[in-house]
């Protein structure tokens, strides 16, 4: 048994479409105006696919994985044809439902993930909330002195006698070195 002839027509024509000349000219033998070398030649290629027509899968794989530098044979293309993955066997499929735990599970290393990736918040305030020296000080505590026009900063002037960095008339007592704080 061989492969039906429509479908080594098929095959000829894409060939001959990649190949062109180079193809036609490996089997060409024309005699009395009729080309038997090419007839010849899809007999010969049916015969050796004759294995593949309940498989076309393989037989478009080969078309896709042809050889780039020379036209193949009808050898060469049958194991190209041979080297196609297999069709998968029905496998049965069990679906998974996620539980309440495991979404929130998910949510929350989602939620971390972005988290992580966040570009950090800028701090306008951070000179003042870490002054360095006494003229930072004296700024901090003239705005304090206008906390009508600079109200973030007399928040800020009132967090910094809380904790002891300065005293209630703006006098320094710890000053920020850039890793911690020192006696001033």
């Amino acid at each position: 048994m061989s492969l039906d002839q429509r479908l080594i027509d098929r095959i000829f024509n894409r060939l001959l479409g990649i190949y062109g000349a180079q193809f036609k000219a490996k089997f060409s033998v024309v005699e009395n105006n009729v080309d038997v070398g090419i007839a010849n030649a899809k007999e010969t290629w049916a015969h050796e696919l004759r294995n593949f027509g309940d498989n076309l899968e393989a037989i478009a794989y080969a078309l896709e994985h042809l050889p780039t530098e020379h036209a193949p044979n009808a050898i060469e293309f049958r194991d190209i044809c041979r080297r196609a993955p297999r069709k998968s066997e029905a496998v049965a499929v069990i679906e998974h439902k996620q539980t309440d735990e495991e979404r929130a599970h998910s949510r929350e290393l989602s939620r971390k993930a972005s988290d992580a990736v966040k570009a950090p918040q800028y701090d306008g305030l951070l000179w003042a909330r870490r002054p360095k020296s006494h003229v930072a000080m004296a700024f901090i505590f003239d705005a304090k002195k206008k906390a009508g026009r600079f109200p973030a900063l007399a928040n800020v002037f009132d967090q910094l006698v809380k904790d002891g960095v300065c005293t209630a008339d703006g006098r320094l007592i710890n000053r920020w070195d850039g890793l911690r704080w020192v006696k001033s």
